[in-house]
């Protein structure tokens, strides 16, 4: 696409891609928070929803307290299998 001479008619075009770029990406948003929703509802509330709610509280786990340090666990073992 070639750009005409005039700024403010360029100052337009560009906005208006800006503004095209910014309703796709809320739209994509929107449609990823609601795959993370269906995902999580299904495997830890064993429920199909799109909705999430911050106030539900998942089921505790077995593990417990070892599901906040899985990714220092992780980072160790990756690093010690590095090492060697």
């Amino acid at each position: 696409m070639k750009l005409s001479h005039n700024p403010i008619l360029n100052w337009l075009i560009l906005t208006g891609l800006a503004f095209c770029v910014g309703i796709i990406g809320s739209i994509a948003a929107i449609v990823f928070l609601g795959v993370i929703a269906f995902f999580h509802n299904l495997f830890f509330l064993h429920s199909v929803n799109l909705f999430y709610q911050e106030t539900w509280h998942t089921p505790s786990s077995m593990l417990g307290i070892l599901t906040m340090d899985y990714d220092r666990f992780a980072k160790e073992i990756a690093l010690t299998s590095l090492r060697t």
